[in-house]
């Protein structure tokens, strides 16, 4: 008897799966010819330096999008986490990467194409003195078309994005190793379904008062009808008591239905914890189900359908800065004497409250995502 061999085919990867690849070499390759080619020339000086970072901010934009879609068939597909949900933090890194190397590449390619002035007295004194010697280039001087400089608070606002991310991959690599307690949603599901119980026993007994004060009420209507002397006050207290017994089983009614609905979510609840569970992290079942509302909820199976605050805040804050810090960048890429600098470009300077601001939300993020939001076995 001869061993049959299975033979495992291996699923070739789509031409568009090179995609964004192939475009990054081309796009990169002509850009580099775009350099060496119009150095020297003036045509790359025809276009406003707020212009040309306005048309790289879009093509970044669209590259990062193209490269969403190809890899998680959405176009927001890079801010797709593991659970297959939108993350707050990649749209953070997203934004601030967007930012900051569109500006940079701007800045590079209005400097490198020749575009810096000469240096004034002052600074060709102090480097004749510092050099020892009467001509040199702007690089010997310490400076040059691609001396651009980042604020240190900057880099800390990029940081402290960038500790973010890592912290929340920390934490949640965490809580995929907890498993979630069935126990305790066994155990509320009991719960519900006893107050369902009890709210049916609640209409059973608000219904039978109901009859009984109908039939009062007719009882007294007829006598009213036959005549007596208490029989017209009779007849308006049966019917107050009739209205008030109809009040009381349309609420009992309300409290079953709300009672049913409860229960209802209390085994979903327990459903997702048993299907869409990945530790205590709430999973999409495919990218497709990503959406931007991810980006303000919950991550577990415990508050997954809840608001979170902190994300909301840190969300706004973020949006902000970053508007902020790009009119900024957009009102010295219009400042002709800081772009045309021999020595150097120093990118605009960012602000030490703005990054405290940042680290109190981060913090306050990161604590509230560290704390456990869904019961787990010891």
């Amino acid at each position: 008897m001869t061993a049959e061999t299975t033979t495992v085919s291996v699923p070739r990867p789509k031409y568009r799966d090179y995609f964004p690849t192939i475009v990054t070499i081309i796009g990169g390759i002509l850009l580099v010819l775009w350099l060496i080619l119009g150095r020297g020339s003036q045509q790359i000086l025809a276009w406003d330096p707020v212009l040309l970072w306005f048309v790289l901010l879009a093509l970044l934009t669209v590259a990062l999008l193209v490269i969403g879609q190809v890899g998680n068939g959405q176009w927001l597909g890079v801010l797709i986490s593991p659970q297959f949900k939108m993350s707050l933090s990649r749209l953070q890194i997203v934004l601030w990467t967007l930012l900051v190397l569109s500006a940079y590449i701007t800045i590079a390619i209005h400097r490198l194409s020749g575009n810096l002035a000469t240096m004034d007295e002052a600074t060709l004194a102090a480097c004749k003195t510092k050099l020892g010697k009467a001509t040199f280039t702007p690089e010997e001087c310490g400076g040059g078309a691609i001396n651009i400089t980042f604020p240190s608070e900057l880099l800390v606002a990029m940081g402290i994005s960038a500790a973010s991310f890592a912290g929340t991959s920390i934490i949640q690599s965490n809580k995929k190793g907890k498993e979630v307690n069935l126990d305790a949603k066994g155990d509320r599901i009991a719960a519900e379904q006893e107050k369902v119980k009890k709210a049916m026993d609640d209409l059973e007994a608000a219904e039978t008062a109901l009859q009984k004060a109908r039939l009062n009420k007719e009882q007294t209507a007829a006598a009213a009808v036959a005549g007596g002397g208490e029989a017209d006050t009779l007849k308006a207290y049966a019917e107050k008591a009739y209205n008030k017994a109809a009040m009381e089983r349309e609420l009992a009614s309300a409290a079953v239905e709300n009672a049913k609905k409860d229960l209802e979510q209390t085994e979903k609840d327990k459903e997702n914890a048993e299907t869409e569970a990945e530790g205590l992290l709430h999973k999409n079942a495919k990218p497709s189900d990503a959406r931007f509302k991810n980006i303000f909820m919950g991550d577990e199976i415990g508050n997954f359908q809840l608001v979170d605050m902190s994300k909301v805040q840190m969300f706004f804050l973020t949006v902000v800065v970053v508007v902020i810090y790009g009119v900024a960048v957009a009102a010295s890429l219009h400042n002709a004497a800081v772009m045309k600098n021999p020595i150097a470009y120093n990118f605009p300077s960012f602000s030490d409250t703005l990054n405290s601001l940042m680290a109190i939300s981060h913090g306050t993020y990161l604590s509230v995502k560290s704390v456990d939001h869904t019961k787990s076995n010891p």
